[in-house]
């Protein structure tokens, strides 16, 4: 009978063991512009996805549901307003499929309300570098130069140490051409693609809040330069010098920053329709891409400067 309750309760602890061990993958989320609408379960809490054409995909928590849209607090994001909303060239679209599905009867059509945070909408810009276009000539706008540097003494034994400064330097100031619909007077971050101005071998990045509007330019600066120290030897009475290649690139640029809009349209409607008041509706799912964007221009002044071979000498 003992060894009948101790091999049970062997038994009992070693199925613990495997559940603690098991590992539940999460399972797989639709992509945004797969689920058109969601409806909320006011009881569960959970929500009801839906595909286009009106069929049923899948039943969502909260957290699953800010997942399938991604980020949503990114420097890169802004929430999006129904004003901005309604600027949107694909807006109709998302009104017209709307009344599709539960009609146009009384309702109110909202964004962001606080009390569905995790079925918000936002505007982001691409987490990709927009690439930055020179425009005009640019090799008609460099100079080479030669940059000296005087080295100093160290100790008593005629070692002189050069502290020589290579690498290179892009340095830019910024205006908005034009602005974006989406957002006027708010700051996005986004990053900008710099192309090879000089022959460094790379194009570089950098990133800048830019505000989407006419009064105010924003500054970037991408600085690879480093510092490294020479010792040559000299004789008495010998000053020494080291001498640097630079060159200097002053440009002219632009560039055009895509703003997106994500997320949820809310139909909140005074009766229910379908057992719902309210049913929000997935900008990805019902317009392109080109529908649900805006754009700022942007127009700089580029100066690149590179440092590159030096040679040492004294005299």
């Amino acid at each position: 009978m003992h060894s009948f309750t101790l091999l049970s309760t062997t038994l009992v602890m070693v199925l613990q063991m495997v559940n603690a061990l098991t590992v539940v993958q999460p399972r797989a989320l639709p992509a945004p512009a797969d689920v058109a609408y969601v409806a909320h379960d006011e009881h569960t809490g959970n929500y009801l996805a839906y595909k286009r054409d009106g069929t049923f995909y899948g039943r969502y928590s909260k957290n699953e549901l800010a997942s399938i849209h991604g980020k949503r607090n990114s420097s890169n994001c802004v929430p999006l307003t129904l004003d901005d909303a309604k600027k949107m060239p694909g807006w109709n679209k998302i009104v017209d499929y709307a009344n599709s599905q539960w009609g146009d009867k009384k309702r109110n059509i909202v964004v962001n309300p606080p009390e569905y945070l995790d079925a918000n909408a936002i505007i982001c810009t691409s987490d990709q570098p927009t690439p930055v276009e020179i425009q005009g000539d640019q090799s008609a706008n460099c100079v080479k130069t030669q940059e000296e540097t005087k080295g100093e003494l160290v100790g008593t034994n005629g070692t002189v140490t050069l502290t020589l400064s290579q690498g290179y330097i892009n340095s830019a100031s910024w205006s908005v051409a034009r602005t974006s619909s989406f957002g006027i007077g708010t700051s996005i971050s986004a990053t900008l693609g710099i192309p090879e101005v000089l022959e460094i071998g790379a194009e570089v990045t950098t990133t800048a809040n830019v505000e989407n509007s006419l009064t105010n330019g924003f500054d970037t600066k991408v600085d690879n330069t480093v510092s490294q120290s020479v010792e040559i030897d000299s004789a008495d009475g010998e000053t020494c010098y080291a001498s640097i290649s630079t060159e200097t690139c002053n440009v002219s640029a632009k560039a055009r920053l895509q703003q997106t809009a994500t997320g949820y349209i809310w139909f909140n409607y005074d009766s229910r329709v379908d057992g719902h008041y309210k049913w929000p509706v997935s900008i990805e799912a019902v317009t392109s891409l080109e529908e649900r964007s805006s754009y700022i221009d942007i127009t700089g002044s580029m100066r690149a400067i590179s440092k590159s071979s030096y040679a040492a000498h004294c005299e």
